[in-house]
């Protein structure tokens, strides 16, 4: 018999919406996915430290995953993908703050360690929400980080080519 469903939202690229996952662990160890209108029976060991074997019908994939800053990179063979996954709770608490105005001084930091690759503001300067502040490379990919809000930049504390740790304050904006 199913254990009740659990329900995840994965966020695929920053623009987009969350999208539903919901997750059944059943009691013979396989456990049921269905995203996107698709269903999936999957048996999954962990063979080392974020690191899954996936059966999935009859093929088998290794996953290797990887955490920090709030996002999860995943790689399957050749395709790797930075995602952000969250539960039920998680996703009620971020719709609620998307709603919220932001107030005061806001501080963006580095998602995951890397290295700034270009400012594209500079201190004083006025900004929108939503505005890109900052381009971290990151696993060989480039993240701009926008402004959490509309207000003029105070502090910039990085340069360009250095290299940051994960929650590293960047930019500052009030």
């Amino acid at each position: 018999m199913p254990k009740t469903p659990a329900r995840y939202y994965v966020t695929l690229r920053p623009e987009e919406e969350p999208e539903p996952v919901e997750v059944i662990e059943t009691e013979s160890g396989e456990t049921q996915v269905a995203w996107r209108g698709r269903g999936w029976r999957v048996k999954a060991s962990e063979v080392a430290q974020g690191s899954l074997s996936l059966l999935v019908g009859h093929r088998s994939y290794r996953v290797e995953l990887e955490e920090a800053g709030g996002l999860v990179h995943v790689q399957v063979g050749e395709v790797s993908e930075r995602v952000v996954v969250v539960d039920e709770r998680g996703h009620r608490m971020r719709r609620a703050a998307r709603h919220r105005v932001l107030e005061g001084r806001q501080t963006v930091t580095a998602p995951m360690p890397g290295r700034v690759a270009r400012l594209l503001v500079e201190v004083g300067e006025e900004v929108q929400e939503g505005q890109g502040l900052i381009v971290v490379e990151a696993m060989k990919m480039e993240n701009e980080l926008k402004s959490p809000k509309a207000g003029r930049v105070e502090e910039i504390a990085v340069e360009g080519g250095q290299t940051v740790e994960g929650g590293t304050r960047l930019v500052v904006v009030d």
